[in-house]
């Protein structure tokens, strides 16, 4: 059966870390989107994150944004779908962060708020978009989100050092109503427990009236599991995690070497 939809990840599939999207790359999206295949970026990252040059491509109407916590139409300028941590319990968990120093933002409303700056072993790889990580400081951003009922799409929580990130991740799992990922060795990602890639693509493909097996998921790491797992075709990166990897039935070129044009070129887009 034909792919109908391709839902991609951003950094680590279409965008090495910390340089720009390899022209090939955007080439071979915007041919899929000309041939009538969805293409769907499906990221950890805000809407206000996004590289202008995947908005910009002709035809790109659908975005998931903070890993499947906003679904977007942009041709309406609308959201679909909402999944979100309520303030309340977002700020919890920024006091204990703040507590013990650790670096964290919060992604709402599609934009980020931070209380401190980033750290500066992450400055080289968010050069591209330093000024969205700066645009909204806030020392109180615990009371700001409860002050201003601002429910949370996720939570970005810088931790550099192995041992602290799983110490991190175990008290964190305690709150029944989150779902902890990563989407990098430096990271972890806080969601509303039903907030995933995979429950959104799949909300998205009901949206679009389309099965599982036309859609084509590309990813690399452990945010990108779920919806690997949904589609039909699925294709990790040769530089991804060895969880992603399993996930998929297709492990593709690395994303250096810009892979998936490599992969879409060969398999799905029509010649």
């Amino acid at each position: 059966m034909k792919v109908q939809l391709i839902a991609t990840d951003l950094d680590g599939t279409l965008i090495p870390y910390g340089k720009a999207i390899p022209e090939p790359v955007l080439d071979a999206l915007q041919e899929a989107l000309d041939q009538g295949i969805f293409v769907v970026p499906v990221t950890g990252r805000s809407y206000a994150a996004i590289p202008p040059e995947i908005l910009s491509l002709s035809g790109l109407r659908y975005v998931i944004s903070s890993n499947g916590a906003v679904i977007l139409d942009l041709y309406r300028d609308q959201i679909l779908n909402r999944t979100l941590i309520p303030a309340g319990e977002a700020a919890g968990i920024l006091r204990k962060l703040k507590d013990q120093g650790i670096y964290s933002c919060v992604y709402s409303d599609n934009r980020i708020y931070n209380w401190s700056r980033l750290p500066s072993y992450l400055e080289q790889y968010y050069r591209p978009r330093m000024t969205i990580f700066r645009q909204n400081p806030r020392n109180d951003l615990a009371d700001f989100l409860e002050r201003n009922g601002l429910d949370v799409e996720k939570i970005f929580i810088a931790v550099h050092e192995e041992g602290m990130r799983e110490t991190l991740r175990r008290d964190l799992q305690r709150h029944s109503n989150i779902l902890l990922t990563s989407s990098s060795p430096w990271n972890l990602e806080v969601n509303h427990r039903n907030a995933d890639k995979g429950t959104a693509l799949r909300w998205l493909a009901h949206h679009l009236l389309l099965s599982s097996s036309e859609i084509l998921a590309m990813g690399d790491n452990e945010n990108d599991i779920t919806m690997l797992q949904f589609a039909g075709i699925s294709a990790a990166m040769e530089n991804g995690t060895k969880e992603a990897k399993t996930a998929a039935r297709l492990v593709i070129p690395d994303c250096e070497q810009a892979g998936a044009a490599e992969f879409l070129r060969k398999n799905i887009l029509d010649r």
